[in-house]
């Protein structure tokens, strides 16, 4: 009895150990603009950053995040100079570097325009004349991405510009989703009504949180963070987190 109680103790602070041993202090980036998911303005960094950091410290882990142009945080993630990044779509090419966490939150993108626009569908043949605005760094996503050479696109830093553009008159419509037409429209005291979208959706598209392949506890990393996840959405608590109003950060004057 005295053994098998030593033994199961012993099981025990091993289990302990192994755990202690997992948990680490990681580094993250995100990109600087692409509200209200993420962005260094935003509170707690934008809501799906809230939801990494509270993932990951119910794992055990600790995390810091930094806010990088989206295409150095991403090369800088894969030569192992940060842990992980987020959140980012699924694509063929991501896949091949990168290992995927369960998905973080699923966005409907579709194409946006102006009340008054003459644009009505949102296919293919209807806008294939349009110019049509979309942030450098996002994915492209159904038939723009399967016919992007013919698709006249324009790429500027960030989605405010494309919103501006779109209410100046310089593009026909942007792609984006519903939380971040929502957010634009009410950082910029704009009415709802002002956009529209058109009925025919580009893609469902989950979020994730991606480590490279090369990376050598990726996997044990990912396998922690899925349980945290599924944990969260269990409970109720991932949609509570993801819901939660995410405010802008005032500048700092100097």
């Amino acid at each position: 009895m005295v053994a098998s109680y030593r033994s199961a103790l012993l099981a025990f602070g091993l289990l302990i150990c192994a755990a202690g041993v997992q948990a680490q202090h990681l580094k993250l980036v995100t990109g600087e603009d692409y509200p209200p998911f993420a962005g260094n303005d935003l509170a707690d960094g934008g809501s799906l950053a809230r939801l990494v950091s509270v993932a990951l410290q119910d794992a055990g882990h600790t995390s810091e995040i930094a806010f990088k142009p989206w295409s150095r945080g991403y090369e800088e993630t894969l030569s192992l100079a940060f842990d992980a990044t987020f959140p980012y779509q699924i694509t063929p090419d991501r896949e091949a570097d990168f290992l995927f966490s369960a998905p973080l939150y699923e966005v409907r993108s579709r194409f946006y325009v102006l009340q008054d626009s003459a644009l009505h569908s949102g296919e293919r043949d209807e806008l294939r004349n349009a110019v049509i605005c979309l942030p450098i760094g996002y994915a492209l996503n159904g038939w723009v991405a399967q016919h992007s050479q013919e698709a006249n696109l324009v790429r500027p830093r960030n989605m405010d510009q494309c919103h501006e553009m779109l209410i100046r008159g310089r593009v026909d419509a942007l792609i984006s989703n519903a939380e971040g037409v929502a957010f634009q429209l009410f950082m910029r005291q704009e009415e709802n009504s002002l956009l529209r979208p058109l009925p025919h959706s580009l893609a469902n598209s989950s979020l994730h949180l991606i480590i490279s392949r090369q990376h050598p506890q990726a996997s044990q990393i990912l396998t922690r963070f899925n349980n945290s996840l599924t944990a969260l959405r269990d409970s109720g608590r991932l949609l509570q987190i993801v819901a939660e109003p995410v405010a802008i950060i005032p500048a700092q004057t100097p």
